[in-house]
């Protein structure tokens, strides 16, 4: 039997790891169990920094985009404002020079009559080029056209037999037009041009609604009404175009509204009625001795005449029309 010295220290040295292990294993199960604590706890959205870093971020480049892209936008729009405003400039300097050029070339037109429809010609194309540039870029544009300038456009059209763009120009023109008086204004330009270049009863009948609305102004502008024959004024410019727009092809229904602008214009007080005369003018109504001047084309529209007290007074309008008139 071999005994060993070495006995004792080899036990002691087996039982040392077990010993040991059990604080490191205690130790190790509450980490895992402070750890799956802490995993389960979730941050609620707003908790987060990194996310709401993120978020704001965004909102700040989504803010700056659409700003600028705002701004680029409204560029575009003022400088097609622009680009519209110098054709429309354009086109009237070139209209006026269309009527002057039988003046301007008098000699020109008996020596060589070729060369001046050539010069004629040129001018012509010229404002036929101008005219397609303008409402191309009108159309673009849209209600961000001002009224004068589209319904300026829906002149130049006209002039050229486009009635289908002319009548597109016009109702633009209403619907971007700011206050009462453009607002008659472009409803009288078209109600006159559906009635007169129309071509059939559907769209003359059109006409009518629109002078309607021409008539009924002041009910959208309450304003007017604090103007002194304000409405008087709307009412006689509407019924005397709306006359016009008959004249040519229906004297009887160009008589009537004739007619009614002059009882319009009779109802005023002398002072309202100076003024007044002096506003239509403007607008290009005409006067004569009698009152409103009677229409071209229809000599026996209703005229007025003047009283002993300075008032005018309608005439009584004949009914005896021939046949082809009524």
């Amino acid at each position: 039997m071999t005994l060993s010295f070495d006995q004792p220290r080899e036990e002691a040295l087996r039982s040392t790891p077990s010993q040991n292990s059990e604080p490191e294993a205690i130790l190790l199960a509450e980490e895992v169990k402070i750890l799956r604590k802490l995993a389960a706890v979730q941050k609620r959205w707003w908790q987060g920094y990194s996310l709401l870093i993120a978020g704001m971020a965004f909102l700040l480049s989504l803010a700056t985009s659409i700003i600028s892209a705002w701004t680029s936008y409204r560029k575009d729009i003022h400088d097609q404002q622009t680009q519209l405003s110098n054709l429309t400039q354009q086109m009237q300097d070139l209209s006026v020079q269309q009527v002057e050029l039988p003046n301007k070339y008098k000699e020109l037109y008996k020596d060589n009559p070729i060369l001046y429809q050539a010069i004629a010609n040129v001018m012509q194309n010229q404002f036929s080029s101008i005219l397609n540039t303008a409402v191309s870029v009108a159309l673009r544009l849209g209600d961000n056209a001002t009224t004068g300038e589209l319904v300026t456009l829906g002149f130049g059209t006209s002039s050229m037999g486009n009635v289908t763009e002319t009548l597109h120009l016009l109702d633009l023109a209403v619907s971007s037009a700011n206050g009462a008086v453009e607002k008659s204004y472009a409803l009288r330009t078209l109600g006159h041009a559906q009635i007169l270049l129309g071509g059939s009863p559907e769209m003359r009948a059109e006409g009518n609604k629109t002078f309607e609305k021409a008539l009924r102004v002041d009910e959208n502008y309450p304003d007017v009404l604090k103007i002194p024959a304000g409405a008087a004024f709307f009412k006689i410019a509407a019924e005397q175009q709306w006359a016009l727009a008959w004249a040519p092809s229906d004297c009887a229904q160009a008589r009537t509204h004739h007619a009614k602008a002059q009882e319009y214009l009779s109802g005023m007080s002398s002072d309202q009625r100076a003024s007044l005369v002096s506003g239509l003018t403007n607008i290009g109504v005409k006067f004569d001795s009698t009152g409103i001047a009677a229409l071209p084309g229809c000599p026996e529209t209703a005229q007025v005449q003047a009283n002993p007290t300075g008032d005018l007074v309608p005439k009584p309008m004949k009914t005896d029309l021939p046949q082809a008139a009524r």
